[in-house]
């Protein structure tokens, strides 16, 4: 057995014991997979991913998709340069969805599509597990995933380097892009490769941000001096350097900029409760009115502890509604179920249950919340 075919079985073998026996019990091998991968591996099992189960069709394709259009020219370059080799290129949007497939051989078109690695399928890592277009966008990072270290058992005959794809102007993950090739043929320089190219979709971003987006950057590049956190918004887009902000979904960026569009400014700044932020903040208001303004806050409290003086304004809520269980879809109830487990198998210590997870411990923390588990 050559040397290669060696390090595939005790990989597949590491895969398999940590899907059998579970997150805790599975004790894998040391160096035998990068810490990448074995992150990667540990959100897969906590999200009871079927490592042979196929990705799935998800709806259709906007073809003047931003992510679309800013990538168009560059992988229209890096194509032809690679034109000599067996690489094939694929661009994926923020939920892992492959929008754009550039086959260099025409030979490997079979073998891509037998994996279902066609525009419009999920390769997002909650679907597939680890691979190179979904796994960029969880870890925020550059990942090389060869062979069998691949989650699922159809990917196993490829390598794959991939990059996020990162907004400039907000940090937000838009979308990666990675090359694959054959296992045998993979080279490290696929890496380097896939940064460069991944480098300069953002840069086309950035080129095609609007002036609103721009002058957010600037507001919040101004703003970033103060010694207490800050986050700054218009009426689509967020920046922040508060941490435990990590939670403010689009659902809570549209009710804050609903209030604070609709409130009635006699001053440019005032004190502002955000009892469902667990914090409060000074709001200031910023260039013109409507759709246009741009909204600052200041944290001078930490979280959780709410200021009660009576010159702080307070975010109205809605009207209580009738107490119910909350409503889980199938994904958030098997999430759900898996950070349970982790809690209970780590006696309740988060940071170890986090790491079980394969997440980081605000990522812990965030889903907790989102999802309903006390603690």
């Amino acid at each position: 057995m050559s040397e290669r075919a060696h390090r595939d079985d005790a990989v597949r073998r590491a895969r398999e014991d940590l899907i059998t026996q579970g997150l805790v019990r599975a004790s894998l091998p040391a160096s035998l997979v990068a810490h990448e991968i074995e992150q990667s591996w540990r959100r897969s099992v906590s999200l009871s991913v079927d490592p042979a189960a196929g990705p799935h069709i998800v709806g259709e394709i906007d073809p003047d998709a931003t992510i679309l259009r800013a990538a168009g020219r560059i992988l229209d370059q890096w194509q032809v340069n690679l034109t000599d080799s067996r690489m094939t290129l694929f661009l994926a949007d923020e939920a892992g969805r492959i929008v754009s497939r550039r086959i260099i051989d025409p030979q490997d078109e079979s073998t891509l599509d037998s994996a279902n690695a066609v525009e419009g399928f999920d390769f997002s890592e909650q679907a597939l597990g680890t691979n190179g277009l979904g796994t960029p966008i969880e870890a925020r990072g550059v990942v090389f995933v060869r062979g069998t270290e691949h989650f699922n058992d159809a990917l196993a005959s490829l390598a794959c380097a991939g990059a996020p794809i990162k907004h400039p102007i907000t940090g937000r993950i838009v979308g990666s892009l990675s090359i694959a090739s054959h296992v045998d043929s993979a080279s490290p320089l696929m890496v380097s490769m896939a940064r460069q190219a991944g480098y300069e979709i953002s840069e086309a971003l950035e080129l095609m941000a609007d002036s609103r987006d721009l002058e957010l950057a600037r507001t919040y590049r101004n703003l970033r001096t103060s010694r207490n956190p800050v986050l700054v918004m218009n009426s689509g887009t967020v920046m922040t350097d508060l941490p435990a902000l990590a939670h403010f979904d689009a659902e809570a960026h549209a009710g804050l900029w609903d209030t604070l569009r609709r409130y009635r400014w006699d001053e440019d700044s005032m004190r502002l409760e955000l009892p469902t932020l667990g914090t409060a903040a000074t709001v200031r208001r910023l260039g013109r009115a409507g759709q246009d303004a741009i909204f600052a806050l200041e944290f001078t409290d930490p979280p959780s502890a709410l200021s009660t003086t009576a010159t702080t304004q307070s975010v109205p809520r809605e009207p209580a509604a009738a107490a119910s269980a909350p409503s889980f879809s199938r994904y958030e109830a098997a999430e759900r179920d898996a950070i349970e487990t982790a809690l209970s198998e780590a006696d309740g210590n988060k940071s170890q249950a986090a790491e079980l997870l394969g997440i980081g411990r605000t990522t812990l923390y965030r889903k907790m919340r989102a999802l309903k588990i006390p603690g």
